[in-house]
């Protein structure tokens, strides 16, 4: 499991089903567990909009100068955030995220294989499929 006592780290998920789709999202600062939280969404939305919703809450929640790394297994949206630090055609999105993005200091966006066990993306996918608290 990644974590590292001197940053926030968030690992985020998405579930979509045929009923709902859900982001989900576990915090760890300090290198303790914060919280972990379900986000039920539109049930139109797709599990990479999921995601980047997901991904949206956590930059934005982020209240200090603290390095942030966002750890996930959707690897099309770690490269979508990479690509927003360059000049990008997706201007509707970039002019959302790059508020969020300009205010934190550190971002790292890390990719973990789905699936296999690793501690935060487990609970990651259970927040994203409903079994923690959710809002």
């Amino acid at each position: 499991m990644y974590l590292d006592s001197d940053r926030y780290v968030f690992y985020t998920d998405e579930s979509s089903l045929k009923s709902r789709s859900s982001a989900g999202i576990v915090c760890y600062e300090m290198g303790l567990s914060e919280d972990a939280l379900s986000i039920r969404l539109s049930r139109e939305w797709c599990a990479m909009e999921c995601q980047i919703f997901a991904c949206y809450w956590v930059f934005s929640d982020v209240d200090d100068l603290r390095p942030v790394t966002a750890v996930m297994d959707c690897l099309p949206v770690i490269e979508m955030f990479g690509e927003l630090q360059r000049p990008t055609r997706n201007i509707a999105l970039a002019n959302l995220v790059a508020p969020i993005l300009s205010c934190l200091q550190i971002i790292k966006l890390v990719w973990v294989s789905g699936h296999h066990g690793i501690g935060g993306n487990v609970v990651a996918d259970l927040a994203a499929k409903g079994n923690v608290g959710g809002w």
